[in-house]
């Protein structure tokens, strides 16, 4: 049982970090795509 529950904490880890990852990621590239469109609107 304690074998199978650190594979079953590293696994959720794993998934939560990607996870976290990604949203990060997408956050970052709103506001990049954000920022771009203010400023062709300007032109």
């Amino acid at each position: 049982m304690a074998d199978t529950f650190n594979y079953f904490v590293a696994g959720y880890a794993v998934i939560f970090g990607l996870l976290g990852a990604y949203i990060g990621w997408l956050v970052l590239l709103n506001r990049r795509i954000k920022k771009k469109m203010g400023q062709g609107s300007g032109k």
